[in-house]
């Protein structure tokens, strides 16, 4: 029980480090940090600690590195400031706390951010019923009819069941695709979304409602976590519309910080187009490294393959729909409309599900088979 303390307590010391560094000028930030990112780096590596509870350890080391990220972003590279009249620990915890970066500093400077403790209420009933529903669609539902109708072996997930298109063309590749094997690629497809809403969404809720309770944070200050699943028609709209923005900001930053370097010109078509392949690559590493910290099966060149085939289908997407907007300003000149159909957004959602069948095996199939043969181990050592 002891060691599961070692990573909140070292990510803790972190935090308290950060609190003070935000409040002090650029040159005593740079003497801080070898104890904010020593302990940070102390709980990452620690993370695998966590693993008695499933998947824990890895959105741990996950969370560790979006921080790490997040804390160089603000003190170092775009230098961010308390503003003046700000409560200083007030403020420094909501830069903390906040990676998104959705601060309503005048409410803060102002004081302003009293609410009734009827809209709180509200807040956390509304909260709670949805995490409550989640976890009991997860465990009562969608957990145990994945556990009835799918008995999970390693064969399953082997390094021809990752090739799909090139068996499907040409019959003597590898063995027969089978129906069963493509019901597993649907599942996976879409079950790995579920998962990681599910883990995140619901962390951010009780973390939400704990600081609502304590009347450190309003409402307001807790947007949700994620989009409309409805504004998810196309792999761009998926990424940008509703997935979680937890890292966007922190990696925009680096990003810049690196076109600057390149002498790119700011805003330009080139920089925002280097600034989303950055933001997938470090997703990328951000997964291997909290795969590898947690003592998970780690596959780099998978993490580096899915995040980057998916900016490359982003940026193809993005010229589609500029054709596309082209023709439509034409179109509009005739007197027709163009607003987005119910057709064209399911032709998206197809799409979306036929890129993820094919990608997401790529991806993560080496990790669940290495997984798989460990139960199996285990299994087999129970029996002797």
């Amino acid at each position: 029980m002891s060691t599961l303390l070692i990573p909140p307590a070292f990510f803790g010391l972190s935090a308290l480090v950060f609190l003070v560094a935000i409040q002090l000028p650029l040159k005593y930030r740079v003497r801080h940090s070898p104890l904010l990112f020593g302990s940070a780096y102390a709980s990452l590596s620690a993370s695998h600690y966590l693993d008695a509870l499933p998947s824990v350890n890895t959105l741990w080391g996950l969370f560790t590195c979006i921080w790490i990220l997040h804390a160089i972003s603000i003190l170092f590279i775009d230098k961010i400031t308390i503003p003046r009249g700000a409560p200083p620990w007030t403020a420094a915890y909501k830069i903390w706390m906040n990676p998104r970066r959705q601060l309503d500093w005048d409410a803060i400077i102002s004081r302003n951010q009293n609410t009734n403790s009827t809209s709180r209420a509200l807040f956390i009933i509304k909260r709670l019923f949805k995490a409550g529903t989640c976890c009991v669609l997860q465990f009562c539902i969608i957990g145990p009819f994945v556990y009835l109708n799918f008995s999970f072996t390693s064969h399953d997930f082997g390094r021809v069941q990752e090739i799909f298109i090139r068996r499907l063309i040409w019959s003597d590749y590898g063995p027969s695709i089978t129906p069963r094997e493509i019901q597993l690629r649907i599942l996976l497809s879409v079950y790995w979304i579920w998962l990681t809403y599910l883990m995140l969404d619901v962390c951010h809720i009780l973390l939400s409602v704990f600081f609502v309770i304590l009347r450190v944070d309003t409402p307001e200050e807790w947007p949700p976590l994620f989009g409309s699943v409805g504004e998810a028609y196309g792999v761009r709209r998926f990424w940008a519309k509703f997935w979680h923005q937890l890292t966007t900001p922190c990696c925009a930053s680096s990003g810049r910080l690196v076109t600057r370097l390149l002498g790119f010109k700011p805003a330009s078509s080139f920089e925002k187009c280097f600034i989303a392949f950055w933001t997938f690559f470090l997703s990328a590493i951000y997964h291997f490294v909290a795969d590898w910290m947690a003592g998970e099966p780690c596959r780099p060149m998978n993490d580096l393959f899915f995040f980057l085939i998916n900016f490359l289908v982003v940026t193809a997407e993005i010229f589609v729909a500029s054709v596309w907007t082209q023709v439509s300003n034409v179109e509009i000149g005739r007197g027709r409309h163009s607003n987005t159909s119910t057709r064209q957004k399911f032709a998206g959602f197809i799409w979306l599900l036929l890129f993820f069948f094919w990608s997401v095996p790529k991806w993560q199939y080496s990790k669940l088979q290495a997984m798989v043969e460990r139960l199996e181990h285990s299994r087999q050592d129970l029996y002797l």
